[in-house]
Protein backbone atom coordinates (compact mmCIF):
# COMPACT_ATOMS: atom_id res chain seq x y z
CA UNK A 1 0.00 0.00 0.00
CA UNK A 2 1.17 3.31 -0.98
CA UNK A 3 0.03 6.88 -1.35
CA UNK A 4 -0.01 8.94 -3.80
CA UNK A 5 -0.37 13.10 -3.69
CA UNK A 6 -3.10 14.38 -5.86
CA UNK A 7 -1.97 17.57 -6.46
CA UNK A 8 -3.79 19.44 -4.00
CA UNK A 9 -2.70 21.16 -1.43
CA UNK A 10 -3.96 23.89 1.07
CA UNK A 11 -3.15 25.64 4.12
CA UNK A 12 -3.68 22.60 6.03
CA UNK A 13 -4.62 19.28 4.46
CA UNK A 14 -2.43 17.58 1.55
CA UNK A 15 -4.72 15.54 -0.73
CA UNK A 16 -3.81 12.04 -1.20
CA UNK A 17 -4.51 9.09 -2.54
CA UNK A 18 -4.33 5.08 -1.68
CA UNK A 19 -2.85 2.35 -4.09
CA UNK A 20 -3.68 -0.69 -2.60
CA UNK A 21 -0.98 -3.79 -2.76
CA UNK A 22 -2.83 -5.29 -6.05
CA UNK A 23 -2.17 -1.57 -7.70
CA UNK A 24 -5.52 -0.36 -7.88
CA UNK A 25 -6.58 2.98 -6.49
CA UNK A 26 -9.83 3.27 -6.44
CA UNK A 27 -10.65 7.37 -6.03
CA UNK A 28 -8.65 7.88 -8.87
CA UNK A 29 -10.61 4.88 -11.18
CA UNK A 30 -13.86 6.26 -9.61
CA UNK A 31 -12.34 10.02 -11.17
CA UNK A 32 -11.82 8.39 -14.23
CA UNK A 33 -15.35 6.70 -14.63
CA UNK A 34 -16.64 10.09 -13.94
CA UNK A 35 -14.62 11.68 -16.71
CA UNK A 36 -15.31 9.35 -19.19
CA UNK A 37 -18.79 9.76 -18.80
CA UNK A 38 -17.99 13.65 -19.22
CA UNK A 39 -19.63 13.91 -15.51
CA UNK A 40 -20.03 17.48 -14.78
CA UNK A 41 -19.40 16.57 -10.64
CA UNK A 42 -15.57 15.82 -11.66
CA UNK A 43 -14.70 19.30 -11.85
CA UNK A 44 -16.82 20.58 -8.75
CA UNK A 45 -15.45 17.73 -6.43
CA UNK A 46 -11.85 18.80 -7.56
CA UNK A 47 -12.38 22.27 -6.62
CA UNK A 48 -14.31 21.10 -3.64
CA UNK A 49 -11.22 19.48 -2.53
CA UNK A 50 -9.00 21.76 -3.10
CA UNK A 51 -11.52 24.41 -1.20
CA UNK A 52 -11.68 22.42 1.80
CA UNK A 53 -7.93 21.92 1.95
CA UNK A 54 -7.44 25.09 3.02
CA UNK A 55 -9.61 24.86 5.97
CA UNK A 56 -8.59 23.95 9.21
CA UNK A 57 -12.37 23.13 10.70
CA UNK A 58 -14.83 21.52 8.06
CA UNK A 59 -18.49 22.78 9.38
CA UNK A 60 -20.69 23.21 6.46
CA UNK A 61 -21.86 19.23 6.07
CA UNK A 62 -23.94 20.11 2.58
CA UNK A 63 -20.53 20.14 1.37
CA UNK A 64 -18.03 17.26 3.99
CA UNK A 65 -19.09 15.58 6.73
CA UNK A 66 -18.31 12.74 8.96
CA UNK A 67 -20.27 9.20 8.61
CA UNK A 68 -22.03 8.15 11.27
CA UNK A 69 -20.96 4.76 12.97
CA UNK A 70 -17.80 4.72 11.26
CA UNK A 71 -14.51 5.78 12.93
CA UNK A 72 -12.62 8.55 10.84
CA UNK A 73 -14.54 8.09 7.43
CA UNK A 74 -15.35 11.33 5.49
CA UNK A 75 -17.10 12.06 2.50
CA UNK A 76 -16.99 15.49 0.46
CA UNK A 77 -20.44 15.86 -1.64
CA UNK A 78 -20.86 17.92 -4.65
CA UNK A 79 -24.77 19.10 -5.42
CA UNK A 80 -24.64 16.69 -8.45
CA UNK A 81 -24.48 13.24 -6.07
CA UNK A 82 -20.99 12.88 -6.57
CA UNK A 83 -19.54 11.45 -2.91
CA UNK A 84 -16.03 11.09 -2.53
CA UNK A 85 -14.63 9.33 1.26
CA UNK A 86 -11.65 9.83 2.83
CA UNK A 87 -10.25 9.47 6.19
CA UNK A 88 -7.80 12.09 8.21
CA UNK A 89 -4.12 10.95 8.46
CA UNK A 90 -2.81 13.90 10.86
CA UNK A 91 -1.40 15.95 11.15
CA UNK A 92 -2.35 16.72 7.77
CA UNK A 93 -3.77 14.01 4.85
CA UNK A 94 -7.06 13.64 3.19
CA UNK A 95 -6.64 10.14 1.82
CA UNK A 96 -9.01 9.29 -0.66
CA UNK A 97 -10.71 5.86 -0.36
CA UNK A 98 -13.10 5.37 -2.92
CA UNK A 99 -16.06 7.37 -4.83
CA UNK A 100 -19.63 6.74 -5.35
CA UNK A 101 -22.72 8.68 -7.25
CA UNK A 102 -25.77 9.86 -4.90
CA UNK A 103 -27.35 7.16 -3.37
CA UNK A 104 -27.27 4.66 -0.57
CA UNK A 105 -24.10 2.54 -0.47
CA UNK A 106 -23.90 -0.60 1.59
CA UNK A 107 -22.75 -0.53 4.77
CA UNK A 108 -19.77 -2.76 3.32
CA UNK A 109 -19.07 0.32 1.32
CA UNK A 110 -18.30 2.39 4.55
CA UNK A 111 -16.41 -0.72 6.48
CA UNK A 112 -14.15 -0.76 3.36
CA UNK A 113 -13.17 2.70 4.46
CA UNK A 114 -12.77 2.38 7.97
CA UNK A 115 -10.44 -0.47 7.36
CA UNK A 116 -8.10 1.26 4.71
CA UNK A 117 -8.38 3.68 7.50
CA UNK A 118 -6.82 1.25 9.90
CA UNK A 119 -4.11 -0.10 7.48
CA UNK A 120 -2.86 3.10 6.62
CA UNK A 121 -2.76 4.34 10.31
CA UNK A 122 -0.84 0.80 11.16
CA UNK A 123 1.26 1.01 7.99
CA UNK A 124 2.33 5.35 8.20
CA UNK A 125 2.68 5.14 12.02
CA UNK A 126 4.14 1.78 12.99
CA UNK A 127 1.07 -0.30 13.55
CA UNK A 128 -0.24 -1.10 17.29
CA UNK A 129 1.32 -3.71 19.77
CA UNK A 130 -1.31 -6.43 20.40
Amino acid sequence: MKLIPVGIRGSYWEVLEIELDDGTRPAAEFMAELESEGHTGLTTLLTRLKTESHKAVWNDKRRIRKIENFENVWEVKTPSGVRMLFAKLEPDGMVLTSGFKKGDPPNSFFRRAESLHEEITDFFTGGSED
